[in-house]
């Protein structure tokens, strides 16, 4: 018997645990660990920032493992023991596994840029779920006194067609309301063309 552990409970962790299953014995054990009971689908945090319901995408993960047979176990982990094949988890429990999967995600780096981070108030993100919804927030009393708006993605981020996603969700919006007059739109990007993506999606077409 084969004891595998997943740490993570994002699009990564998921999928992993998914694809996982069906290739496992029997008598294997498939484990996810999350701190989070919910699965929060980042790509629609574009919408959550314009006032669609987060609810709308988010996936329970304890019942959604259950109906496919892998464990959960709702936890923050606190230590890896690779030597004794253990992940700690926070208040002292412990899980034993022979395989273990690290699928943890990614953290936002607003640091490495003075102002950048969502906690000054100088800027908004939607990176995560809890700053989109923050945006939203700030949207609605935008609309109140319209202005210029910039809308854009630091050097090195992964997640540049959250930036152009937003960019003309804002136009339809304003334009529907009458407002894209008063509010000049402005695209911040450090592509090295229009369409890279951080990931070189039109990079053939600019050479």
């Amino acid at each position: 018997m084969a004891r595998i552990v997943i740490i993570g409970g994002g699009i990564a962790g998921l999928s992993v645990a998914e694809l996982l299953k069906p290739r496992l014995g029997r008598n294997d054990r498939l484990t996810l660990v999350s701190d989070r009971d919910r699965l929060h689908y980042p790509p629609a945090h574009p919408w959550v920032a314009m006032g669609a319901e987060s609810s709308r995408s988010e996936v329970p993960l304890g019942a959604y493992l259950a109906s496919l047979g892998i464990d959960f176990v709702l936890a923050s982990v606190r230590q890896l023991r690779p030597q004794a094949r253990q992940v700690g988890l926070a208040g002292g429990n412990t899980l034993a596994y022979d395989y273990l999967v690290v699928a943890t995600g990614r953290e936002a780096a607003f640091t490495e840029i003075e102002g950048l981070a969502p906690e000054r108030g100088f800027v908004h993100s939607v990176i995560r779920l809890e700053d989109a919804r923050q945006a939203h927030a700030a949207f609605e009393r935008f609309l109140k006194r319209p202005g210029p708006l910039i809308v854009g993605a630091a050097q090195h981020t992964s997640a540049v067609v959250a930036a152009y996603e937003l960019a003309f969700m804002l136009d339809d919006d304003l334009r529907e309301k009458g407002l894209r007059g008063k509010v000049p739109i402005t695209m911040v990007t450090a592509e090295p063309c229009l369409g890279h993506f951080g990931i070189g999606g039109n990079e053939q077409r600019r050479a």
